[in-house]
């Protein structure tokens, strides 16, 4: 259910850390995120059988697609501080 861009950045966001040596449970420092995103239509299309599903499914199909939550989401993900 994740837009295919968010799930490309946090792909590559992984690649990068990992290419870079970092690894975010021993380093000491923080490890910043900044991302940007623009709208897409992979919501819309997931959004045409919407009225088969619950509040919460619709919830993280929402945060799975949002652009807002690119940063925070590698940032979790990835367990960086």
């Amino acid at each position: 259910m994740i837009d295919p861009q968010q799930r490309f950045f946090l792909e590559t966001a992984w690649e990068a850390l990992e290419n870079a040596g970092y690894d975010a449970e021993r380093y000491p420092g923080s490890i910043g995120v900044y991302a940007g995103l623009g709208m897409n239509t992979y919501r819309e299309i997931l959004n045409s059988d919407s009225e088969k599903m619950n509040p919460a499914e619709k919830y993280q199909r929402m945060l799975g697609n949002e652009k807002d939550f690119l940063s925070s989401r590698v940032s979790y993900k990835l367990n960086l501080k």
